[in-house]
This record gives C-alpha cells, structure tokens and sequence, in this order.
C-alpha cells in the first residue's frame, strides 16, 4: 500500500493526469483503509492541477475528505498559490518528480475553487488552526478574485478571534479589506491577543487600509492584553502618514503599554524616522518617559541610543531628554552606547556632556564595559574625553586590570594610549601613585597583590593602572611574554571578595608556582 501511496503522490506532484487516472482506475475511492492516503493526494491536487482534481471527483471521492492538517481541497484552493515545489519527507520519494516547469501563478487554483464551489463543497469547515478557506486566502496570497468568489457562496465572514477581516488588514490588502467589510465582517472583533482590525491594519502600514477602517468609527485608542494601542503599531511600523491620521483623530500619546512604553518608545525602538519622532514629541509625548519592566526600565533615550540614528538622539537632546537618566541597572546612555558599541552615540553623546565616569549598579564606567567587549574605537573615544583608568567597581576592578585579563596586548594598548594622551595634555598632576588601597588600610602596592607589566627600568605597572618605582618584577621566562604575570586571584586581589567560585568576568587558571608569585 505504501507503494501505491508513493506512486500516486508522486504523479499528483508531477501533474501527470494520465498517471492518477490509471493509479485510480482499479481502485474503490470508497475503500476506508485507502482514505488516508487518496485524501492526502486529492487536498494536494487542488494546488496543482485542476485537471487531477477534476478526477478525483469525477470517480466520486468525497469533495469534503481532509488531510492530516484538517486542510480540505477548498482550502487549498483558496490559498491562490499554485505549488510548483513540496517538502518532501517520504525519502523514497525522489525530487526528481517534482516539476518546476510550471509557472507558480493562481491559474489552477481558480479552476479548481470554481469547480469546487460548483459541486458544493462546505465553505466554513475550518482546519486543525480554525482557519477556513477565506482565511486561508487572505492569510496566503489575498488573491482579490478568491475572495469576491467565496463572499458570492456566502461564506462565513464572522468567523470567532483570529478574522478574516484582521488577516487581510494585517497584510495590507486594501480591496479585501473594503470587500469584507461591505461584507459586514465584524470591525470591532479582536483576535485572542485582543488585538483589533485597527491593531493589524497600523502594524501593517498601509494608509488606506487604516481609513477605510477608520471611516467606522472604530475605538481609536483601544488596548490589546499588552496594553498597546494603534498608535503604538503605527509607530513601531515607521508610518508617519498613519502616525499623523491618528494623532489628527484625537490618539492619546501618553498611553502605556504593559511595561510602561509609549509610542514614543516604540517609535525610536524600532529606529523609526525623525519625522515620526517629531511628531509625537510635537504631540506632547515625555521624552523623559521610562519603562517600567522589572529587568531594566530603560529611556526613551537608552531606547533611542541602542537603536536609532544620531539625528534622533540629537532631537530628544535638544528636546530635554536627560543625558544621564539610568535605567534599573544604573546604565546611563554613555554607557549603554559602550555596551552595544555605538561609537556614533558615544561620539555624539561625549560631544553633548555626557559624564564619563557614571557607573552603573556594580560600579563599572563606560571604559570598562568598553574594555570587557574589547573595543578599542570605544575605549579610545572615551580615554580622549578624560575616562579614568584608574577607576574600580565593586568587585575592585579598574579598567586597566579588566585589559589586562582580558588580553595582555589590549591592556598595554590601553596603557600606552593613556600615557600618550596624558603627555598630550601636558598634565601637570601625575596621574599615578605609589600607594593603592586594600580591603581596610593604605599600603603600598605589592607584586603578590596585582598583574604587573614592566614598562621601563625599575618601573612595573599595576593591573589597577597604577604606577610603582619601588619594584622589581620578577625574572622573565620563555613562559611569559614581555614581563606579564598573570597572579593567582586569590593572592591578586587582597582587596577583592574572591570567595566565590567563577569570577565575575572571565576564568582564571593558577598557571604558576607558588615561588613566583612574590618577589
């Protein structure tokens, strides 16, 4: 049986009529323990050619037989798309029986619905995911012919949750749109989301499907379960014509969704145009506004940082945005733009008097999130607006020390720009110290304390960035490369609580004996 199966499946496919006709010929269509197989083969025959479907009907198979998806041949009909390919899963079926010579246009799908719709085939069963034949060909290829076709039979347009009415909006699909809608397809539904047409239609972007629907004076501020409104799908889609058509109708910019995010928010979030940012803001939408999501709270301008352009960033600067308002993990938008390696934030950001040495909850800078992902550009923008290497966070961290573990080569890049731009600056102060402070007191720094690079003679530098005359370090090896020593933690950081088993930013390995961890 599974032979027969193959072969049959293989001629639908393969659009060869004379095939299914001489498969079919011996065979009873009635025959229960065939039904499986035959209604797979004739639901796929009306994708593929109207000719096999004819067939199939003409020996007197069940016009309403579904296959395993609960998918009838009305249904695949409606989706408008003839199938020139199939995901093939039976692996003794070869690829070599599918044609892709025919053209993929929605001739044998209306031949095939026409011829359906002639013998009566049920209009409104629905398949496993609720979806009849008129969803299914405004949810597929919104074919406008299907649809007038469907809505001529008199199918059901008021199907529950998920419409038709709301698939077509969705898509765009302005004269499906109007033709449900003369059809009496409910405009106030909402799907199981509570999302209403006018949801789908602003999320989609399409103007005229937008006003046709507002021509019914549909609730223009209505809220999903998530709190959202039309406005903000209009906002999150970048469309300042409907952004513009609501906020003429009275939309309310100061809505908040679930975690406490204005259409304002979804607008820089979803890198919308300065112009749809304008106008909200010109609507009076807080440009101060933060979320109120239990994970990070963020700004409207950490929103704008993380995702949008620097002509928008500059307007909600000038428009009084808070250039170091943080969100719950203390991240301030200097730092954030570290983060997601923004160097056109940081620029501009430094530019507009960012401050440099916020921390965040655990008391790291701009520089250091620079420095733990690396980025040179970064971290050279912020050394040449004054960020201090100096710097811990509370784990006792500096800049410096994070480099140097990270990768010794970053570290003394680090170190050797630092210097440089302090000779340039011709500071007068010495930006460096002998003494370091530990867990409780002032003691000079020891090498069993920190990584040390030698730097000139008689000279080594701390990990924690700073400068000793009074020691040596330790005699180099074929093991260590130009005087780095990487020390155990636990004897590195007298000041640091290393009590726990991973560290905090990277893995540490004592790859060295305990004689030369001291001088």
């Amino acid at each position: 049986m599974d032979h027969f199966d193959q072969k049959l499946f293989s001629a639908v496919v393969s659009r060869d009529v004379e095939d299914v006709k001489r498969l079919l010929g011996p065979i009873d269509v009635r025959s229960h323990a065939l039904q499986p197989a035959l209604s797979k083969c004739f639901v796929e025959s009306a994708g593929r050619d109207a000719s096999i479907l004819h067939w199939f009907l003409e020996v007197g198979f069940d016009i309403n037989a579904t296959d395993e998806e609960h998918d009838t041949a009305l249904m695949v009909a409606a989706r408008g798309e003839d199938r020139t390919t199939v995901h093939i899963t039976d692996e003794k079926l070869s690829k070599d029986t599918i044609n892709d010579g025919y053209p993929s246009t929605s001739v044998e799908c209306i031949k095939s619905l026409r011829e359906l719709l002639d013998r009566k085939a049920s209009l409104n069963l629905a398949n496993k995911d609720g979806r009849t034949a008129l969803i299914q060909c405004v949810q597929n290829s919104g074919n406008v012919e299907i649809v007038e076709l469907l809505l001529e039979k008199k199918c059901d347009v008021l199907a529950k949750l998920h419409s038709a009415l709301h698939y077509a909006a969705g898509r765009g699909q302005t004269k499906n749109v109007n033709l449900l809608l003369t059809a009496k397809c409910d405009v106030m539904a909402k799907t199981i989301d509570g999302d209403s047409v006018l949801h789908k239609a602003c999320y989609a972007g399409k103007i005229e499907v937008v006003r046709a629907i507002l021509q019914y004076n549909v609730d223009i501020n209505c809220e999903n379960d998530e709190n959202q409104t039309p406005l903000m799908m209009a906002a999150q889609a970048g469309s300042l014509e409907i952004v513009s058509e609501l906020l003429s109708r009275g939309a309310d910019v100061t809505k908040r969704d679930h975690i406490g995010m204005t259409a304002l928010q979804y607008a820089v979030t979803n890198a919308a145009g300065l112009s749809v940012v304008e106008s909200l803001v010109e609507a009076r939408s807080d440009v101060q506004n933060s979320c109120t999501d239990e994970y990070s709270a963020e700004t409207v301008l950490i929103h704008a940082v993380i995702s949008s352009s620097v002509k928008v960033v500059e307007y909600l600067l000038a428009r009084g945005a808070m250039i170091n308002a943080a969100n719950k993990d203390g991240q301030t938008p200097l730092i954030i733009a570290a983060m997601y390696k923004r160097h056109d934030m940081l620029q501009l950001l430094l530019m507009s008097g960012a401050s440099v040495e916020a921390v965040d909850k655990d008391g790291c800078t701009a520089l250091m999130k620079s420095v733990i992902i690396m980025d040179k550009k970064a971290a050279e923008l912020l050394l040449q607006s004054g960020a201090s290497i100096h710097s811990q966070n509370e784990n006792g961290f500096t800049a410096m020390s994070l480099a140097m573990y990270k990768d010794t080569n970053f570290g003394k890049d680090l170190y050797a720009r630092f210097r440089k731009l302090a000779e340039l600056e011709k500071s007068t102060t010495n930006p460096t110290v002998v003494k370091q402070r530990t867990s409780s007191t002032m003691e000079p720094i020891r090498m069993g304390d920190f990584v040390y690079l030698s730097l000139d003679e008689n000279m080594a530098l701390g990990c924690n960035g700073f400068i000793s005359k009074h020691l040596q370090p330790t005699p180099v090896d074929s093991e260590w490369e130009e005087h780095v020593f990487r020390i155990h933690p636990k004897l590195a950081y007298d000041h640091v609580d290393m009590s726990v088993v991973e560290h905090p930013y990277f893995q540490i390995s004592d790859q060295y004996a305990e004689s030369e961890r001291y001088i």
